[in-house]
C-alpha cells in the first residue's frame, strides 16, 4: 500500500469514527438552535481575542465538527463557510444553520481534497479558521498548511489554537505513552477509541463527588 493510499484509508476510518462521536457529542446538548437564536456563543475568549473584528470578512472554519463555533463567528458578522470530514457533523450543521437562523454554508469534503479544490477555483478567504481538538488529525502538517496558505486573500491570516502537544503523551494513568513530536506517523489503536473520558484514579475519586453533592444538599436545606 502506498503512503497516499494508506492516508485515504486513514482519512476514510476518521470519517466513520467521526459520524460516530458526532451523535455523541449532540445527544445531550438540548436546544442548541434556541441557544444561538437567544444569541449563544460557543468561542473562548482567546478565541475572540485572536480573531478580532471579522464583521464582513470571509471566514473558513476548517474541521468544523458540527458547526458549533461556525455558527458563532457568524455571529460576530462574518460571512462563513465551514469544512469538516463527517457527514453527520455537516448534516447537523446545516440542520442547526437552518433552525437557528444563522446563515453559513458547509461542505463535507476531506479539507486537503477541499483545500486543493479551492485553490484551484481561485477561491480566496480573508481568515482560515482552526481551533481546539484539529491539528492531531492532520496527516500531513506541511501540506495542510501549504494548502491553507493558497486560499488566503493577500495579507490575509491564518487564526488557529489549539491543545498543547503535552495533553496527548499521556494514558488515563498519567504514564508517558506517546512522543511529544508524532512525525506524521499514524497511530492506532486496537480496542477502539471511547469517546468519554475513564475516570482517574488521582485526586477526588466518584464517591468523593457524592460526598461532597450530599453535604452541600444539607447545607442548602438547613438554610
Amino acid at each position: 500500500m502506498t503512503n497516499a493510499s494508506l492516508k485515504k484509508q486513514l482519512h476514510e476510518e476518521n470519517r466513520l469514527s467521526w459520524n460516530e462521536a458526532t451523535k455523541a457529542h449532540n445527544s445531550h446538548k438540548g436546544d442548541q438552535a434556541k441557544f444561538f437564536r437567544e444569541g449563544g456563543n460557543t468561542l473562548f475568549p482567546e478565541e475572540k481575542e485572536l480573531l478580532g473584528d471579522i464583521a464582513g470578512l470571509s471566514v473558513v472554519h476548517l474541521q468544523c465538527n458540527a458547526g458549533q463555533d461556525t455558527l458563532s463567528l457568524a455571529q460576530h458578522g462574518a460571512v462563513v463557510a465551514g469544512v469538516d470530514i463527517s457527514d453527520e457533523a455537516i448534516s447537523f450543521a446545516q440542520q442547526l444553520s437552518e433552525k437557528s437562523g444563522i446563515f453559513a454554508t458547509f461542505y463535507r469534503a476531506d479539507v486537503f481534497d477541499w483545500l486543493e479544490e479551492t485553490a484551484n477555483k481561485n477561491e480566496h478567504f480573508d481568515i482560515v479558521f482552526s481551533s481546539y481538538g484539529a491539528v492531531c488529525w492532520i496527516s500531513d502538517i506541511n501540506l495542510w498548511a501549504k494548502r491553507i496558505a493558497a486560499i488566503l486573500k493577500p495579507g490575509g491570516r491564518f487564526v488557529v489554537i489549539d491543545f498543547h502537544p503535552v495533553a496527548s503523551m499521556f494514558d488515563e494513568d498519567w504514564s508517558r505513552k506517546f512522543p511529544y513530536f508524532s512525525n506524521s506517523k499514524p497511530l492506532s489503536w486496537e480496542d477502539g477509541i471511547s469517546d468519554y473520558l475513564a475516570a482517574s484514579g488521582r485526586g477526588l475519586t466518584l464517591s468523593d463527588f457524592d460526598t461532597l453533592r450530599a453535604e452541600a444538599s444539607e447545607i442548602l436545606q438547613t438554610e
